[in-house]
């Protein structure tokens, strides 16, 4: 097991993750405007 192929499994993983805050947040936001312009 070689210590860069984890490490580059870790970056992905963080990047999914970040990735997948960035849209739940901007979905989020989208139907927290949504509600309040109604």
């Amino acid at each position: 097991m070689s210590k860069g192929g984890g490490y580059a499994e870790t970056v992905q993983v963080q990047k999914a993750v970040v990735a997948a805050a960035i849209l739940s947040h901007e979905s989020w936001d989208c139907w927290v405007a949504q509600a309040t312009t109604k």
